[in-house]
C-alpha cells in the first residue's frame, strides 16, 4: 500500500478517550480532531463510527484485554473487530507495551527480558503475527505493538523491538511481507516530556524561548529529537539507536524518534518498506498547574508552564501538518480526555487554544511500501 491510499482524515490532531464505555464526540470536535483513540471493551462504539466519520474523524480502536501478555486474540474480539470495520472502522491494536510488566500475567510481570525469545518475545509475535493476518483478511489496518518508549533495561524501547523484528523475520518472514504491504501500521507511545523547543528570533538553532515567550503561530520550532541542534550539541551522535556512551540502549523518547527506527528495521530485515506511523498515546506530557513552576525533565530544554502547553501543543501539531515531521507520521491522540477537560484546575488552556486555531491537513506520501521477494 501507499501511505495515500490509507483512509483517514489528513489531520494529525487526536484525543485519547479517558477509557471503555467514554465517548464524547463534542469534545473532539471542540479540538478540532481528526483521530481519536477509543478503548473499547467490546463493541460499545460500533453505532458511533458513523457519525465520527461524518464529522471528519478517524477512529482507532483498541480492543481491551487487561495482562494479555502474549496470548492470542480471543474470538469475541474478532467478532467485534469485524463488527467495527462493517461500521466503517479501519484502524486496530490489541496488545499494549508489552516492555511493561503490568501488561503480563503475574507469574511473567516481574522477569521481563527482550533477549528471552522463548517466553516473551517468540509467543507474542506468533500471537500478533496471526491477528493481523486476520485483521488485513477482513479489511482492516492491524497496528504493530504500541512499546512504551524508554531507555532503560528491562523496559528499553530499542531492544524490545529489534528483537521482536528479528523474530518475525526468522520465523514469519513471508506473512509480515504480507501484511506490510496490506494495511500494516505503526502504533507509537511518544510523550516527548520537554524534548521540543522554538528558537529565539535571529538567535540561531541553539536559542531557546522560555515559555512565556513561545508562540505557536511562529516559525522556529523544533520537535525531531532526539537530532535536534540542542541534543546533538550536548551529545553529538545520537539517534534513537543510541550511537554515544549516554545511551547505550538508544534513546526513543521522541515524538517521531521509534517510527525512525521502525523505518530502519524495515530496511535491514525486510528490504525495505514504508508504513504510517500514530502516535496512540501521548504528547507533551506531563505539565505544571496554574500558578505552579515550569516542569523541567530535561534540563537541556525549556520548561513546560500551564500556559506554554497550548502554544506547544499546537505547535507540535502545525509542524506535523506541515510537512516538518515524515510523510509516514500521521499524528498523536494525546493522553487523555479527563486529563484536558476534567483537570482539577479546570478545563485546560490547550483546548481552548486548539479550538481558535484552524486544524491544519496533510497528505500522505505517493511513497510505495516496498514488498520486493528477495530476503536481504
Amino acid at each position: 500500500m501507499r501511505l495515500d491510499d490509507y483512509q483517514w482524515s489528513r489531520n494529525p490532531r487526536g484525543m485519547h478517550n479517558e477509557g471503555v464505555y467514554r465517548f464524547r464526540l463534542n469534545r473532539y470536535q471542540e479540538i478540532r480532531a481528526g483521530w481519536v483513540k477509543l478503548v473499547a471493551a467490546d463493541e460499545e462504539y460500533v453505532n458511533h463510527i458513523p457519525e465520527l466519520l461524518a464529522a471528519g474523524i478517524t477512529p482507532i480502536i483498541r480492543i481491551y484485554r487487561g495482562q494479555w501478555g502474549s496470548q492470542p486474540a480471543d474470538a469475541r474480539a474478532y467478532e467485534s473487530i469485524r463488527r467495527y470495520i462493517n461500521a466503517g472502522a479501519r484502524w486496530f491494536e490489541l496488545w499494549n507495551e508489552p516492555n511493561l510488566g503490568n501488561e503480563w500475567p503475574g507469574h511473567l510481570s516481574g522477569s521481563l527480558d527482550p533477549n528471552n525469545t522463548g517466553v516473551y518475545i517468540g509467543p507474542l509475535m506468533d500471537s500478533w503475527m496471526e491477528w493481523a493476518w486476520r485483521v488485513v483478511e477482513m479489511g482492516g489496518y492491524p497496528a504493530f505493538i504500541a512499546l512504551t518508549e524508554a531507555s532503560e533495561l528491562p523496559h528499553a524501547t530499542i531492544p524490545w523491538l529489534t528483537n521482536m523484528m528479528a523474530y518475525l523475520r526468522d520465523a514469519h518472514y513471508d506473512r509480515f511481507r504480507h501484511v506490510l504491504a496490506n494495511g500494516l501500521w505503526l502504533a507509537t507511545h511518544p510523550y516527548i516530556y520537554n524534548h521540543f523547543y522554538q528558537e529565539i528570533p535571529r538567535g540561531g538553532p541553539l536559542s531557546a524561548r522560555q515559555p512565556g515567550g513561545q508562540n505557536a503561530t511562529e516559525g522556529g520550532w523544533h520537535f525531531e529529537y532526539p537530532t535536534d541542534p540542542i541534543c546533538q550539541n550536548a551529545d553529538p551522535g545520537r539517534t534513537v539507536w543510541g550511537g554515544t556512551s549516554l545511551t547505550p540502549h538508544g534513546d526513543p523518547v521522541g515524538l517521531t524518534a521509534v517510527g525512525h527506527a521502525f523505518m530502519d528495521l524495515l530496511r535491514r530485515f525486510f528490504g525495505g518498506g514504508i508504513v504510517p506511523v500514530m502516535g496512540t498515546e501521548g504528547g507533551i506530557w506531563p505539565w505544571p498547574g496554574p500558578g505552579e513552576p515550569p516542569r523541567v525533565d530535561d534540563t537541556r530544554y525549556p520548561g513546560i508552564t500551564w500556559q506554554s502547553h497550548a502554544e506547544a501543543i499546537v505547535a507540535m501539531f502545525n509542524w506535523i501538518a506541515s510537512g516538518a515531521a515524515p510523510p509516514w507520521f500521521f499524528g498523536v491522540t494525546l493522553w487523555k480526555e479527563d486529563v484536558y477537560w476534567e483537570n482539577p484546575a479546570g478545563t485546560v488552556p490547550t483546548v481552548g487554544r486548539l479550538n481558535s486555531r484552524t486544524s491544519r491537513g496533510r497528505t500522505g506520501s505517493a511513497r510505495r511500501s516496498r514488498a520486493g521477494t528477495r530476503r536481504p
